[in-house]
């Protein structure tokens, strides 16, 4: 019998492999040379389109297809879905599946002038149980961008992600966006029935030292509440610097150094982690296709102890026409948010953006963290993985799947109960209200 954990994985393999073999028929279409709408059909997925002018369309959700299509800056939209999640008991005296009901109104909003670039997108979720009407809670997620360019050498980048769910049984966390060359250090834990709140900031700094060099200051401040009495507040900061050579077109060098404090409130230990990446190869097999390698040390102080161990990891890239495809592997150190517990282990992650045609469009991803205590006395194996599936319906309604997934197994973390397992299905409607100010641009307009 397949292993549990093994099926977010295995169905994320499929969907890449599928992705993968219809991708030269969707480029096809995407170009259109495959789709002939008629007049009318063709004005409906004006405003909602991934041929819009902007970054390549492998990456482009359908919120951001329809930002760039957008006169004015700001839009609003209003869903409507039910959850699902199997076998859980909401109250002790039902024992059946859990049944939500949510509305989410939201509100997007992008600039972009001739050296800057805004986006801004938040939503709030209302949630309530369909058997029993005193069970409800709120949720809340903003996400900003912001890039501008200093200078014909140097170019700057800020991002903030801010989310706040009430850990119920109808929601799960999302799994962590696979980042080449920059892997996450700190994992947090789900603690079931509390409040949890992150708000992560990230900055960057580049600057074109030459024709083939550049440097990249760089830095991140993360904050996570636990809503219980559980682990109270934390913080992280890290901050690092990145040099990037272009030896030829196909072959580039990099090397890296970065430094993470993450700070907890009462008993629990500061933790310290300084990380030296020297000689990463990146290499451009073909236009679409990019691999990464690199190797180096991390260091960090346990029991009066400096203790230093090798890190070394791995990703390959594909972006072609309609397809994105990420793989990232790393060996090194990592800490527990929460116990403040620094793990020697794994980190893996996958991520897929494909668009089957102008309508219909794929996001899935994954995250898999495993790791073992510096004094071998505690252990943890976290797996989260979500896949959405978008359809434009007509011109301004949106229809989607989303299934999510977690096992969350942790040894000797604390006294708090991390053994879990358990997933949540969703689907419902999304109406893209018209742009504020006036009509939406068709790409025909913006191309």
């Amino acid at each position: 019998m397949l292993n549990k954990k093994v099926f977010p994985f295995a169905t994320l393999l499929v969907i890449c492999l599928a992705a993968i073999a219809c991708e030269e028929s969707a480029g096809m279409q995407l170009a259109g040379g495959a789709v002939s709408p008629s007049e009318g059909d063709a004005g409906q997925t004006e405003a909602i389109s991934p041929t819009a002018k902007g970054s390549p369309v492998s990456h482009r959700t359908m919120t951001q297809a329809f930002l760039d299509t957008m006169r004015t800056p700001v839009g609003f939209s209003m869903g409507f879905f039910e959850l699902y999640a199997p076998n859980l008991v909401v109250l002790p005296s039902d024992n059946r599946s859990a049944m939500y009901t949510m509305a989410r109104p939201r509100m997007f909003a992008a600039t972009r002038g001739t050296r800057s670039q805004f986006q801004f997108d938040y939503s709030f979720g209302y949630r309530q149980y369909n058997r029993r009407r005193e069970v409800h809670s709120d949720e809340h997620t903003a996400i900003m961008s912001y890039s501008y360019q200093l200078s014909p050498n140097t170019s700057l980048h800020i991002s903030d992600d801010f989310r706040s769910a009430r850990n119920d049984r109808s929601t799960l966390p999302t799994s962590s966006t696979p980042v080449l060359y920059q892997p996450n250090f700190a994992q947090a834990l789900y603690l079931p029935g509390e409040r949890f709140t992150n708000n992560s900031l990230m900055t960057g700094l580049t600057y074109r030292a030459g024709k083939r060099s550049n440097v990249t200051l760089f830095s991140s401040y993360d904050f996570w509440r636990y809503g219980g009495n559980s682990f109270g507040n934390a913080h992280g900061i890290q901050a690092g610097i990145r040099a990037d050579f272009q030896m030829n077109k196909w072959f580039f060098l990099q090397s890296s150094y970065s430094h993470y404090l993450n700070k907890m409130p009462r008993t629990f230990q500061t933790t310290n982690i300084h990380r030296l990446q020297i000689g990463g190869f990146k290499f451009k097999l073909r236009r679409s296709v990019e691999v990464y390698v690199s190797g180096g040390a991390d260091s960090t102080r346990f029991l009066d102890r400096q203790r230093n161990v090798l890190n070394y990891e791995g990703g390959i890239s594909k972006q072609a026409g309609s397809t994105l495809i990420s793989l990232v592997y790393h060996r090194g150190l990592s800490l527990e948010v929460g116990p403040q517990t620094t793990l020697d282990g794994h980190i893996v992650s996958g991520s897929l953006s494909q668009w089957l045609s102008r309508r219909v469009n794929i996001n899935a991803m994954a995250a898999y963290t495993r790791g073992t205590s510096l004094d071998k006395a505690s252990r943890l194996n976290y797996l989260g993985a979500n896949s959405e599936l978008d359809v434009v319906l007509q011109r301004h309604l949106l229809y989607s799947v989303q299934y999510s997934y977690l096992s969350q197994r942790g040894t000797s973390l604390s006294s708090v109960n991390l053994h879990l397992a358990r997933y949540t299905v969703s689907t419902g409607f999304q109406l893209v209200l018209p742009s504020l100010g006036g009509r939406q641009q068709g790409v025909r307009q913006l191309n």
